[in-house]
C-alpha cells in the first residue's frame, strides 16, 4: 500500500491517510503530553544539539548519537552525562529518574509497570575507546512484581533466560563468589533449571538486600553507583589510559533489545573478513544476548563468512537488510567497522559500532581497497596500517 501510495494510487493514499489519522489518537494518548529532560546531566538521544563533547557523553555515547541522528536502527537511549559523577548521592539519584524518564517518553513504556515494563541496558563508558573495561547491566528493571508479564509477553523459556539474567547480573555484583562455575548460567539451560538456578539465586539476593528484586529504580542505582565504584577503583590505570587527565564516567540508558528467543540472536558484524580484508564477516549466536557473546567463554558463536549478501538472505535476513549501508559506515568512519547488534524477532538494531581491529594482511588489503575506492585518503592509510600488522606479514 505504501508503494502504491508513492507511485500516485489515489486509493492506497487516501487508505494511508485515514490510518495515519487512527493511529495519531492511539499514540497521542501513549506519547503525549511527556517532557523530555535535556540539561547539562541529562541528554536524551532526540537532542537536537550537536556540540556535545565526548567527554561529557563518552567515545561511544558519540558514536550512538551520530549513527541515531543519520537514521540507523539505534534503540532508544538517554546519557546520564559525567557531570553527573560529581553530584550528591540524593541529587544523583534524581536525575538518573530524570534520564529513565526520557526512556519512557520516547517508549510509550513505564521502568516500574508490572504491565508493559521498560527493561534498560545500562552501559558505563569513558572518553576514550577502551573495550570491555567498564561494566555493562543487563535487563535492568526486571522485578518480581513483572515477572507474570514478561512470562506472558516473552513465553516461559525466554522470560526464564530474562529473569536468570538479571538475577546472575545482581548477585555478580553483590557477591560474585557466588557465581565461580559457569554451568550454573548457561544460556542453553532447561526451563527446568534455569528456574531452579532463578531461585538460587534470588534466595541469595533476597537474603542480602530484597529491595533490589521489588524496586526497579533502586535496582538501576545500585547498577549505576557500583560502575562508579569500578571506574575509582581504576581511577590510576584509566588515568594513565586517557593520557594523563582525568575525565568521568557516562552511563548510557538504552532500550533493551531481547534476542534470547529461539528465532532472534545477537552478534558482531565485521565489514571486512579480519584475516582477509575482503568479504564480511558475521559472528552469531541465537537465543543469548550480546554480553555472552562478546565476554567469550560460556557461548561459542557461529562464524559466517560471505561476499554477496544474497548468500545470508535466507539465514540472516535482519543483516541482509542492513548490508547496504556498509558501505557509508566504513566512509563515514574512514575504516572498516565492528557492529555489534541484536536482532528481536527479525528486527535489526544497533548497539555499537568502532573501528574494526585486522590482522596483518586483512588490514593491508581492506585498507588499500578503501584508499583506491576514495573512501580513505592516502595519509589515512599510513594511520590504519600499524607496525604490528607489518610485523605480522614478515
Amino acid at each position: 500500500m505504501i508503494l502504491a501510495a508513492k507511485s500516485g494510487d489515489q486509493n492506497s493514499i487516501n487508505l494511508l491517510g485515514k490510518k495515519r489519522d487512527e493511529l495519531s489518537l492511539v499514540y497521542s494518548g501513549v506519547f503525549g503530553d511527556r517532557e523530555i529532560t535535556e540539561n547539562g546531566f541529562v541528554i536524551p538521544c532526540s537532542t537536537e544539539k550537536d556540540d556535545y563533547k565526548r567527554t561529557l557523553i563518552s567515545c561511544k555515547g558519540n558514536t550512538l548519537l551520530d549513527l541515531s541522528r543519520k537514521g540507523y536502527p539505534v534503540p532508544n537511549f538517554t546519557f546520564l552525562t559525567s557531570n553527573a559523577y560529581e553530584l550528591s548521592v540524593n541529587d544523583s539519584f534524581t536525575q538518573m529518574v530524570a534520564a529513565i524518564k526520557n526512556i519512557e517518553a520516547l517508549t510509550g513504556q513505564k521502568f516500574a509497570s508490572a504491565k508493559d515494563p521498560l527493561l534498560l541496558a545500562m552501559r558505563c563508558a569513558m572518553p576514550i575507546y577502551i573495550p570491555g573495561f567498564m561494566p555493562t547491566y543487563l535487563n535492568v528493571g526486571v522485578i518480581k512484581s513483572n515477572y507474570g508479564f514478561i512470562r506472558l509477553r516473552y513465553g516461559d523459556e525466554v522470560a526464564s533466560r530474562i529473569i536468570l539474567n538479571n538475577l546472575k547480573t545482581i548477585l555478580s555484583v553483590l557477591d560474585p563468589t557466588l557465581l565461580k562455575n559457569p554451568d550454573v548460567y548457561r544460556p542453553d539451560l532447561s526451563l527446568g533449571k534455569n528456574r531452579y538456578v532463578s531461585q538460587l539465586f534470588s534466595d541469595a539476593i533476597e537474603k542480602r538486600d530484597p529491595q533490589l528484586l521489588n524496586d526497579p529504580y533502586y535496582q538501576a542505582f545500585f547498577f549505576l553507583r557500583k560502575a562508579y565504584g569500578i571506574y575509582e577503583n581504576n581511577a590510576m590505570l584509566l588515568r594513565s589510559l586517557m593520557g594523563g587527565r582525568d575525565f568521568y564516567p557516562t552511563m548510557i540508558f538504552q532500550k533493551m533489545i531481547c534476542s534470547a528467543h529461539d528465532d532472534s540472536y545477537a552478534g558482531v558484524f565485521y565489514s571486512r573478513n579480519i584475516r582477509e580484508g575482503f568479504g564480511m564477516h558475521l559472528k552469531t549466536a541465537k537465543g543469548v544476548f550480546g554480553d555472552e557473546i562478546m565476554t567469550g567463554g560460556v557461548v561459542v558463536p557461529v562464524e559466517t563468512y560471505f561476499t554477496d549478501r544474497n548468500q545470508i538472505k535466507n539465514g540472516f535476513p535482519a543483516v541482509h537488510h542492513i548490508c547496504p549501508k556498509i558501505g557509508a559506515l566504513e566512509e563515514d568512519n574512514a575504516s572498516p567497522v565492528t557492529i555489534e547488534f541484536a536482532v528481536e524477532e527479525g528486527e535489526f538494531a544497533m548497539l555499537q559500532l568502532n573501528e574494526s581491529t585486522l590482522d596483518g594482511f586483512g588490514a593491508l588489503r581492506a585498507t588499500m581497497d578503501l584508499c583506491r575506492s576514495g573512501k580513505i585518503t592516502r595519509k589515512r592509510v599510513t594511520e590504519l596500517i600499524k607496525p604490528y600488522h607489518l610485523k605480522m606479514l614478515e
